[in-house]
């Protein structure tokens, strides 16, 4: 019976009321500097909510001890002993934050200065080169600050340092992602971000560079958000201490006709002098013009989509143009990996930019001719008079058509292009896809007319379509074009105070070009694992996952605790459902994800492309939880099955 009223009497008990959550810390200076010879900080930490140290990682702990670094939420105030050795390197600086939640946090920086100051060295030339800590002090002092609107790089520069870790090394694209600083013990690092090998070669294995090897690394520097980096096209003028050849220059030729092309080398020049320079909402291309050169690689020839992607140069060691997804002769589609290979006089015609750093023909060039055979001009597409209006589902359930035009009217989901007209439209029936559409007819050309007429996500949009197909599954729009007829404006959807989303390529910590990364991204101070995830380089205004020739699991986690969910909405602008074992939701407590709260939520309205639909049980709905999505995809077939614009985190009312 004693243990029995025990037993009651603690039921009864409530835990404390602590008042309003707070993280403050007393001194409230948000900065302090320890001297060389280390020392001992000590302040007071009030936290009425459960609390951590962001920023305190393995970088930071070999010279900086903090005691505890995490703790319950007190009504008491928490002593926090911060210790740092003596130091007898360079400066050196830990940018920390003590978190409870979006709403509660207190930063901290602590600086200690270092004998050898800054520790950089070098003037960026090939004889004399920047180690690491000068490179990114070169970089900030002249700005060189880059993003998707403004990809501001540095002239060429050499810099030395040593490998210290290594993302990938991609043969079948021929670069490598890899990370170098000034040595053991140096908090300097520099990504060289797919960089190639010596001589401006192709990676062709991936022990040619290993951790613990010193190179020169030859190319342009920027900052791209928070990551210091060689940008794409960089070089390894020097592997262990055995120097490479320079790349060849070759003088610009040619007018960009037919019957004067340009070569590769006139091509960078007209790229340049016209300032073609594009990216994500900046598109700026040139008129088509015509290119010769010879097929230097092959990154992909691409028989479901019909389009190949590969490079052409002036000659063994030369620059190198990217063919972006083109076509072959006559703007036909590619049906056979052989009808290209490398060695290959070609001459191409399209629309060249510079996207980011690389000097490409965007998608839509063709080959004009091959080992100077050339092609026949293609036909033209009649403008239909009319068509039949149908339902999106009995859309799906027509076989593809060049000569049958539909009306389908529905809502907009996504744009993915507002450049070419791609985007998701869906009505109570289901979804397609639409690959292009302008504004009006346009002899079965993408005119790039999209942008003119103004629609955006919600609208309730008429077209005039072809049935077509890509990689087997059903689309409107294609080769050629789908029409507008006309449009109502949406109805502005609204969520709840404190919903959080997540959209692309906004805060990517890492430009990846592959399915086989885990990476970050950060948005409006939530920080997201992804696995398995491809964003092109940061090219995409969305991620995609799925192997063509392997299974994969790919994942979306929050590493920040979120406010109490009543759902989770997934835009899934296309999705092969074939190819697609399961999508589900589990929920954590921990960022961990050690204990599990829930899991096997799949979405309400089945695997389908358009909105996917997560409900959390009533009994699961709290704050401070953390949410996994996991995609698993049989072997696809190609690429990317699965593609994801936007996450939206739905908060409780």
């Amino acid at each position: 019976m004693a243990v029995a009223l025990l037993t009651i009497a603690t039921a009864c008990q409530k835990e404390p009321d602590l008042g309003p959550e707070e993280i403050s810390i007393s001194p409230a200076e948000t900065t302090y500097e320890f001297p060389e010879k280390g020392g001992t900080y000590t302040i007071e930490l009030t936290a009425t909510i459960d609390w951590t140290i962001q920023g305190y990682d393995k970088k930071i702990t070999p010279w900086l001890s903090i005691e505890p670094s995490s703790g319950k939420a007190s009504a008491s105030v928490q002593t926090i002993t911060i210790t740092a050795l003596a130091n007898e390197e360079t400066n050196r600086k830990a940018d920390l934050v003590f978190y409870g939640n979006i709403m509660n946090q207190a930063p901290l920086t602590i600086t200690q200065p270092g004998p050898k100051g800054d520790g950089s060295v070098g003037t960026g030339t090939v004889d004399d080169p920047f180690n690491v800590a000068a490179a990114i002090k070169y970089i900030d002092e002249h700005e060189y600050y880059g993003d998707d609107k403004n990809p501001n790089v540095s002239p060429e520069v050499y810099v030395k340092g040593v490998i210290a870790s290594i993302e990938a090394v991609e043969p079948s694209f021929g670069n490598a992602t890899y990370v170098i600083s000034d040595g053991e013990g140096s908090t300097a690092e520099l990504e060289v971000y797919r960089g190639k090998f010596l001589n401006g070669d192709k990676f062709t294995s991936e022990d040619q560079i290993k951790v613990g090897d010193e190179v020169v690394v030859a190319g342009q520097l920027t900052r791209f958000f928070e990551t210091y980096e060689f940008t794409t096209g960089s070089r390894i003028h020097s592997l262990n201490g055995e120097a490479g050849e320079e790349p060849i220059a070759v003088d610009p030729a040619g007018t960009g006709t037919a019957e004067d092309p340009f070569n590769v080398a006139g091509a960078y020049k007209y790229i340049d002098d016209n300032q073609y320079y594009g990216d994500d909402k900046n598109p700026n291309v040139s008129p088509d013009v015509y290119v010769k050169g010879t097929i230097a690689s092959i990154e992909e020839v691409d028989t479901g989509y019909g389009n190949a992607t590969y490079t052409i140069s002036d000659g063994e060691g030369t620059a190198e143009l990217e063919v972006f997804r083109g076509y072959y002769l006559n703007g036909d589609k590619f049906t056979a990996a052989d009808q290209i290979k490398v060695g290959d006089e070609v001459v191409v015609v399209g629309q060249l930019t510079k996207f980011f750093e690389t000097y490409e023909f965007t998608t839509g060039s063709k080959i004009h001719s091959l080992n100077e055979q050339g092609g026949e001009e293609p036909k033209p597409v009649d403008e239909p008079e009319s068509a039949e209006k149908i339902t999106i589902s009995d859309f799906l359930a027509k076989p593809v058509s060049e000569t049958d035009w539909y009306e389908l009217t529905g809502t907009i989901i996504n744009i993915e292009s507002a450049t070419y007209g791609n985007f998701t439209m869906s009505d109570e029936t289901g979804t397609v896809y639409v690959y292009g559409l302008v504004k009006e007819w346009a002899n079965g050309e993408n005119d790039k007319s999209f942008a003119k007429i103004g629609l955006e996500a919600g609208d309730i949009v008429t077209i005039w379509t072809l049935r077509a197909e890509h990689s087997g599954s059903p689309q409107a729009g294609g080769n050629n074009p789908a029409i507008y007829k006309g449009h109502e404006d949406g109805v502005p959807v609204t969520y709840p105070e404190g919903t959080v989303f997540l959209t692309f390529p906004d805060g990517n910590q890492k430009s990846v070009n592959n399915y086989t990364s885990t990476w970050q991204a950060i948005v409006d101070s939530y920080t997201y694992t992804l696995v398995n995830f491809n964003n092109n380089q940061n090219k995409w205004s969305y991620v995609k996952c799925g192997r063509e020739k392997d299974p994969s699991v790919a994942s979306i986690s929050n590493d920040t605790p979120m406010p109490k969910l009543t759902s989770i909405e997934v835009n899934a602008d296309k999705l092969n459902a074939s190819k697609v074992n399961s999508i589900e939701l589990s929920i954590y407590s921990d960022a961990d994800q050690a204990t599990l709260v829930a899991e096997g939520i799949a979405p309400k309205n089945g695997i389908s492309m358009g909105i996917l639909t997560f409900e959390i049980p009533a009994e699961y709905q709290k704050a401070n939880q953390y949410y996994k999505l996991t995609f698993d995809c049989a072997v696809a077939g190609s690429n990317g099955p699965v593609q994801i614009s936007k996450i939206s985190y739905i908060a409780a009312e």
